[in-house]
């Protein structure tokens, strides 16, 4: 078996992109931590003529009256966000601003074809002033106003402050329906400025119609799945709906005659491409990506155990190993009870191919998107794969 050290000792110098703290973030999460920078393929950009984004303004009492709205006219919490993490000290400090008549920053929101708004930039303030529009907390630790609003709740105001919140005009960009879909995550990366950014899946799970984003969430929450990654892969920022994606963009992407899947953009470009796919999709063509997943994961349950898209020694999952892996045994037609009868020499042929191939390890450990790296790591399942059905089963 192998370890890690020869990254630290490679004559590129290979380790010095592993950065620790995105090494402990990915760690975090139970996956293993993979340069995907260096994607070989560049995207060329949209024409800009295609971006359509219309400042407009918004009273406060127009906002919080659709976000009361039932249903409501705007996501305000919709599930791409994190939980909100703001003290009653930094919401009140915003609140204080209003009544200063203080301008505060513009949002951003998004409008899709009946008009319904979906907050993407500034969620924490757009919901930090409604909970205190709803009673929701009292004002606390302001630096102008303590001595006579420090303590008190929104309807325990006097009437000129209530008035300054309600009359307050937001500054809102609203990206509207008739940009074309891929251009979105590009806007939507470019303007994600809150304290905490978003990261792409979290933007992609914004753009997400309700279907798509319940599928996912129904694929991270199987019980396959989380037998297959032994339970290791949380979805705090969603990296595991991230990795469910994977798989059915690759699945999408793959060529039953090459081997290989077909990878003309980087790899960013072909998962947001997936979601428009998926938002588009059909009820019917949604129920096959999930059964195909089902049959991958048990799949590789069969083939490998509790050791499944894992290198030998390692306790978290690895990213190529599990697209490469899941996508090429769904495709195959060795059955479960011959996987499973292999399980040991499956397991004994990969470790070796990850120790002894150079260029195998380095196409799951280091620019693991580029296309060579890509074509090595399918090309490898495949040929593991083909390696069992050679065997004389007894």
């Amino acid at each position: 078996m192998y370890n890690d050290d020869r990254l630290e000792h490679s004559p590129d110098g290979l380790n010095s992109f592993l950065v620790d703290s995105e090494k402990e973030a990915s760690e975090r999460v139970g996956l293993e931590y993979e340069d995907e920078e260096n994607d070989d393929i560049v995207e060329k950009p949209y024409n800009p003529d295609d971006i359509r984004i219309h400042p407009k303004f918004f009273s406060v009492s127009d906002i919080c009256r659709w976000m009361s709205a039932d249903p409501p006219n705007i996501t305000v919490k919709p599930s791409f966000q994190r939980n909100l993490v703001w003290t009653t000290q930094k919401k009140s400090l915003l609140i204080e601003s209003l009544m200063l008549r203080i301008p505060i920053p513009s949002f951003y929101f998004y409008e899709d074809e009946n008009e319904h708004k979906s907050v993407i930039d500034g969620l924490q303030r757009l919901s930090a002033i409604h909970d205190y529009v709803e009673g929701e907390y009292a004002l606390s630790g302001l630096q102008y106003l303590g001595d006579k609003c420090n303590g008190k709740k929104y309807h325990e105001l006097e009437q000129k402050y209530i008035s300054r919140i309600e009359e307050t005009q937001l500054s809102v960009n609203v990206l509207d329906n008739r940009t074309p879909e891929l251009v979105k995550f590009d806007v939507f990366t470019r303007v994600n400025t809150g304290g905490v950014p978003l990261n792409r899946q979290e933007i992609r799970n914004a753009l997400a119609h309700e279907k798509t984003n319940d599928l996912l969430k129904k694929m991270i929450h199987s019980d396959v799945f989380i037998k297959a990654t032994q339970g290791m892969v949380k979805d705090i920022r969603m990296d595991a709906q991230e990795l469910c994606l994977r798989f059915i963009a690759f699945y999408r992407a793959y060529d039953t005659n090459t081997k290989v899947p077909n990878k003309d953009r980087p790899i960013a470009k072909m998962l947001d491409e997936c979601v428009s796919h998926l938002n588009s999709s059909d009820d019917s063509t949604l129920r096959g990506y999930y059964e195909s997943f089902e049959i991958a994961m048990n799949k590789s349950i069969a083939a490998f155990g509790n050791l499944a898209f894992r290198k030998p020694y390692q306790n978290v999952i690895n990213k190529p190993l599990f697209t490469s892996w899941a996508v090429t045994i769904a495709y195959s037609d060795l059955s479960f009870d011959v996987l499973k009868k292999n399980r040991e020499r499956m397991i004994e042929r990969l470790s070796e191919m990850i120790t002894s191939d150079n260029e195998y390890f380095y196409s799951i450990t280091a620019s693991t998107a580029s296309k060579k790296s890509i074509d090595k790591q399918f090309t490898i399942a495949y040929q593991i794969l083909e390696e069992i059905r050679d065997v004389k089963q007894p």
